[in-house]
C-alpha cells in the first residue's frame, strides 16, 4: 500500500451511482500510506459504508478528503494524525482544520495529533455531540475560546499532550460535565483556576485530574479544587510548582494519588490527606520541606503505596505506616541493607515490591511477614543471584512467600 496514489472506484467493485459499497463495515482504517493522494467516493445516490462508526487516517501526508461529514453520515470516532493537508491556508495565512472533516450530527471522539502548523478550529467550533477529545502535537492550535466553552454540553473527557502552546490557563467548571482532564506537556500553563460563575454542578462531573509535564505551572485555585467528586488526582514533573492544591482533605471522595518530578515542592502534609484515600504514589519531590512529624493513623483506608527516590522511602519508612496496607511498593532505594523493621506492623501487607535497588545486598534480619502472598523484586543485582540458587542467609528469609519474582520471572 505504500505506492498507492488513489483509492477509486475499483476498490468498491463497481462505479454505479445506485451501488452500495461495504454496507455493514463499521471500522475503518488507513495508515502509513505515504504517497496516498485522492480519495475518491462514489457520487449519485449511494451512501459509502452506511454503517461506518469510527474512522482512522494516520500518517497519510499527501492526503485530501472532502466532505467526510456527507459520506460518513453515522460516523461517531475520528481519529487523525499527522496528515497535514487536512488543513488549508486561508487567506489570512492561518491554518484551519478543513469543517468537511467534521461530521457535525453524530461525532462523538475526536482526536487529532500531529499537525504542527494548525492554528485554529474551524470558526464554529468543534460538534457539540463529543464526548472524547484528545488533541495532540498540535503545539500551535489555539484551544477552544473560553467564552464557547459552555456550550460543550456532552463533553466528558479532554485531553491535551504538547500542544496549545498559548494556553496559560485552563478554567475548572468551564466545560459543564467534564469528567476527565488530561493536560501534558503545555509548556506555557502557569495556572489551574475555577471558573468565576462555575456552578457547584458543573465542578461535582470531574473525577480525574492529570497534569504532567508542565515546567510551568506554579499555582492552583485559592481555597482548593472544588471539585467534591474528585476519585483520582496526578501531577507529576511540574518544575516550579512550590504547593499542591490546598484543602486536600475536603475531596472526601479521593481515592487515588500520584506525585512525581516536583523539585520545588515545599511541603507535603499527611494530615492533609483525605480519610478516602486508597492509594498513594509519592515520587522524587527534592527540596521538600516536612513540615510536620509524619503520622499515618487516619489513612486507614489505604491499601496501595508507592515510594519512590532514596530520600523519599527514608523518609517514609516510619513505623506509622497505615496497618490497612496491602500492597507497597519501594522504588530507588540507595542503601545496602533494607532495615524493614517495621514491616510486621502490616499485618494486612500481601505484596512488597523492591524495584531499583542496584545497592541493595540484605533484606530485614528478622525476615519478611508472614503475611506476604507475593514478593517481586526488580533491578536489584546484588540479591538476585543468591536468591535465584535458593539457598543461603538471604533465601532463608523469603522462603516463605509462595509467590516470589525476579525481574519479571517467577521462581516459585
Amino acid at each position: 500500500m505504500q505506492s498507492v496514489q488513489i483509492i477509486g472506484t475499483e476498490y468498491y467493485g463497481s462505479d454505479s451511482s445506485s451501488f452500495q459499497p461495504f454496507p455493514s463495515l463499521e471500522i475503518l482504517h488507513f495508515e502509513d500510506m505515504q504517497e496516498w493522494e485522492e480519495w475518491n467516493l462514489i457520487g449519485g445516490t449511494a451512501t459509502q459504508f452506511p454503517s461506518l462508526k469510527t474512522l482512522y487516517l494516520c500518517k497519510c501526508p499527501k492526503l485530501k478528503v472532502e466532505n467526510l461529514h456527507d459520506k460518513f453520515p453515522h460516523l461517531t470516532q475520528l481519529e487523525l494524525r499527522e496528515c497535514p493537508l487536512l488543513v488549508q491556508s486561508m487567506p489570512s495565512s492561518d491554518h484551519v482544520f478543513r469543517k468537511p472533516t467534521l461530521p457535525l450530527n453524530s461525532l462523538r471522539q475526536l482526536t487529532i495529533d500531529g499537525f504542527p502548523s494548525l492554528t485554529y478550529f474551524p470558526t464554529d467550533g468543534l460538534p457539540k455531540t463529543l464526548k472524547f477529545l484528545i488533541i495532540s502535537n498540535c503545539e500551535n492550535l489555539e484551544f477552544l475560546p473560553h467564552e464557547y466553552l459552555d456550550n460543550y454540553t456532552s463533553l466528558e473527557e479532554l485531553k491535551i499532550s504538547y500542544s496549545c502552546n498559548s494556553l496559560i490557563s485552563f478554567t475548572l467548571g468551564a466545560l459543564p460535565i467534564l469528567k476527565s482532564l488530561f493536560i501534558e506537556g503545555c509548556k506555557n500553563l502557569r495556572s489551574i483556576l475555577t471558573a468565576e460563575h462555575a456552578s457547584e454542578k458543573s465542578l461535582s462531573f470531574l473525577k480525574s485530574i492529570r497534569i504532567w509535564d508542565c515546567n510551568e505551572l506554579d499555582s492552583f485555585p485559592t481555597g482548593g479544587l472544588a471539585t467534591p467528586n474528585l476519585v483520582y488526582i496526578a501531577v507529576w514533573k511540574c518544575e516550579k510548582l512550590r504547593s499542591l492544591p490546598e484543602a486536600m482533605n475536603s475531596l472526601t471522595g479521593l481515592q487515588e494519588m500520584e506525585i512525581d518530578n516536583l523539585p520545588n515542592l515545599q511541603s507535603f502534609v499527611i494530615t492533609d490527606l483525605p480519610i478516602s484515600l486508597q492509594e498513594l504514589t509519592v515520587g522524587s519531590v527534592g527540596g521538600i520541606l516536612w513540615n510536620t512529624e509524619l503520622t499515618w493513623e487516619h489513612l486507614n483506608c489505604l491499601v496501595v503505596l508507592r515510594i519512590k527516590g532514596g530520600d523519599t522511602g527514608n523518609t517514609f519508612m516510619v513505623p506509622l505506616l497505615p496497618a490497612s496496607l496491602v500492597t507497597l511498593c519501594i522504588c530507588g532505594l540507595d542503601d545496602t541493607s533494607f532495615d524493614g523493621k517495621w514491616l510486621p506492623r502490616l499485618p494486612s501487607l500481601k505484596n512488597l515490591e523492591i524495584i531499583n535497588a542496584p545497592k541493595l545486598k540484605s533484606l530485614p534480619k528478622k525476615g519478611l511477614p508472614s503475611s506476604l502472598s507475593v514478593l517481586n523484586m526488580t533491578h536489584c543485582p546484588l540479591l538476585e543471584a543468591s536468591l535465584r540458587r535458593k539457598r543461603g542467609k538471604e533465601w532463608r528469609k523469603i522462603a516463605h512467600i509462595p509467590s516470589i519474582v525476579i525481574n519479571d520471572e517467577l521462581i516459585t
